[in-house]
């Protein structure tokens, strides 16, 4: 055995030593990252904030509705499940692949089954914590 292995086989053991270490702290990090994101909140909010006052909390003027869902203007696209006419206008219930619910308003005639797309501009999605930002503190 060369000499020279032992200090090689005991300088490897320190690398990966501080390897092990950095992945540790690579992992805690990633689960204080994770447990922050759980506590963050993206509102979409096409219903009324206030019902006695009937304003959106996005103004339906800045919602529109993207027939060509392969376009890149498409924030959302799912499939209309649910619709109820409300005299002038339509209110639908919009279902993405991955189970959420989107609910719109529309002038527009859409049919149940219907694949369509939303766009909303970026500065009218709302984040927010879900509680008192003191309670998310280090």
């Amino acid at each position: 055995m060369n000499p020279n292995n032992g200090s090689l086989y005991k300088a490897l053991s320190g690398i990966q030593k501080s390897m092990l270490n950095i992945q540790i702290q690579m992992d805690t990090t990633v689960r204080n990252i994770n447990n922050l994101l759980k506590n963050v909140q993206v509102e979409l909010n096409f219903e009324p904030s206030n019902p006695e006052q009937g304003q959106p909390e996005i103004p339906l003027d800045k919602i529109d509705v993207v027939d060509d869902i392969e376009s890149d203007e498409c924030e959302v696209v799912g499939e209309i499940v649910d619709l109820i006419y409300v005299g002038d206008h339509y209110r639908y219930i919009l279902r993405t692949e991955n189970e959420e619910d989107f609910v719109f308003v529309s002038t527009y005639s859409y049919n149940l089954n219907d694949t369509i797309g939303l766009k909303v501009k970026k500065e009218d999605i709302k984040l927010r914590l879900k509680k008192e930002v003191t309670e998310y503190e280090i």
